[in-house]
This record gives structure tokens, sequence and C-alpha cells, in this order.
């Protein structure tokens, strides 16, 4: 049987036509990916069977303060 996976992809600044959308004015963030590098950063870590992957892993600290609150408030 194939196996299923489940993976949660915590993306960064991707740039897309969002930021055109959301102010034309406003530039896309400096440390914006391409859609394709998302993608394949995506599917790597999918393929490797990684739950959590990050496009940005700058982010892994802010990752880990949300996860920490997140569990702070189970114990409420």
């Amino acid at each position: 049987h194939p196996q299923i996976g489940v993976s949660m992809l915590m993306p960064g600044a991707v740039s897309t036509a969002i930021f055109a959308s959301a102010d034309p004015d406003r530039p896309a963030p400096p440390d914006s990916i391409s859609p394709d590098e998302a993608a394949r950063i995506a599917f790597e870590g999918a393929i490797a069977d990684r739950f959590l992957i990050l496009t940005h892993p700058a982010f892994a600290e802010r990752a880990r303060a949300r996860f920490d609150a997140t569990l702070g408030e189970l114990d409420s």
C-alpha cells in the first residue's frame, strides 16, 4: 500500500502578485523567493517525509516561539 504522509509548509515571503494587489507601491520583501523555489523546497521536504517545512530557515526561532505559545495555551 502506498504510504500517506502529512507535511506542514510554513512559507516566508514568496514573490507573487499578492504584493502588487495588496499595495502596488510596496515592494516585495528583500528575502522573497520565487514561487518555483518555494515549490522546490515544499516538494523536497514532502519527499523527504519532513513534517515541518520552512521555506526560510531563519524563521525557525519565530516558529518555535509560536509553537511554545500554542502549547502554553493548552495548559490554561
